[in-house]
């Protein structure tokens, strides 16, 4: 980047993240002795980043955008060690909760908003419905704003002007990629949405490391070595993308309905097919199975529908950032 050019980044980034002192450092404790009759209470709850991260950063900005377009004063804090949000946010501490969109949400007495651009959501108590169509509303409107797409970018090129790589295991995603017939920065957002890059990832279903991989071939123990498994995930995915390229309309199509089926189980993604061509339905569009989905019987596929909408959003910032 020109000197000129990170001078301004910075400049932007540093003017739209200036932060009341009375703001700063706040604990869940001090939001609940605020006054809330003009102010919105929000927590920012990302796993596993730091106060004052690139991601935080960004998050605190939207909140704070968010709260001036509304006309709130905006009070926000960042979840810390031992603290649970979404109870605060149950128990009326809070109002806005921002939690990642693959995070697991137990969703009594809550909802989310739609997701944003950095895979993000907004969690707030289910009964008001009126905040969540501002929140929507909002989040619509910012999403289609140039000028908020630049302040974004601006601040995330200006923390990380140092930053090169989406990831530790670039170079083994731009191997691995190819293999799959895929852009390495597509393959890098579905191991961001898997496992955060963290390769001793493990779920409760027995799925491991960087792609959350599942097989009977080798010991859990051994995919958490990158390599063997971005092995056995590129070959999965590649076989996905011969299986569904004979359905898919095009390359955009097939990519869809692989991310659908690596989400949800490929025969799953195989009976909305069938249930979409019995009943007349195009079956090559994603976006057609989408609206049969409701009606297909035991699926609920809301979080495949949102999984892959948040993978190809990622891919988009990703390829914004990490020109190839």
């Amino acid at each position: 980047m020109k000197r000129h050019h990170l001078i301004s980044a910075l400049v932007l980034a540093a003017a739209l993240l200036v932060i009341p002192v009375s703001s700063r450092h706040i604990t869940l404790k001090d939001a609940v002795e605020t006054p809330r009759d003009s102010s919105v209470v929000c927590v920012i709850a990302l796993d596993g980043q730091p106060s004052g991260s690139r991601k935080i950063e960004v998050n605190r900005a939207m909140l704070r955008q968010y709260a001036k377009t509304m006309n709130y004063d905006a009070i926000i804090s960042v979840v810390k060690k031992g603290e649970n949000p979404l109870d605060s946010l149950r128990d009326g501490k809070a109002d806005i909760v921002v939690r990642y969109f693959a995070d697991s949400l137990d969703s009594t007495g809550l909802a989310q908003s739609r997701v944003f651009h950095d895979s993000t959501v907004w969690v707030i108590q289910d009964g008001n419905l009126d905040r969540l169509k501002e929140i929507n509303g909002w989040i619509m409107t910012m999403s289609e704003n140039e000028m908020f797409t630049k302040m974004r970018r601006s601040i995330l090129q200006g923390i990380t002007i140092s930053d090169t790589r989406i990831s530790p295991y670039d170079s083994l995603v731009k191997i691995y990629a190819p293999k799959m017939g895929w852009d390495w920065r597509l393959l890098s957002s579905l191991i961001y949405h898997e496992s955060r890059f963290n390769p001793e990832a493990r779920s409760s279903r027995d799925a491991a490391g960087l792609m959350q991989v599942r097989t009977d071939k080798i010991s859990i123990d051994s995919l958490m070595d990158p390599v063997i498994n971005l092995e056995f995930g590129a070959q999965y995915v590649a076989r996905l993308q011969e299986m569904y390229s004979k359905t898919a309309a095009d390359s955009l199509e097939t990519i869809k309905f692989v991310l659908a089926a690596f989400n949800a189980g490929e025969s799953r993604i195989n009976d909305c097919i069938t249930y979409a061509s019995k009943h007349g339905v195009d079956p090559g569009y994603w976006d057609n199975i989408v609206e049969l989905i409701p009606e297909i019987p035991n699926f609920k596929g809301n979080q495949t529908i949102a999984y892959v909408t948040v993978v190809l959003q990622t891919w988009s910032d990703y390829r914004e950032l990490f020109p190839d």
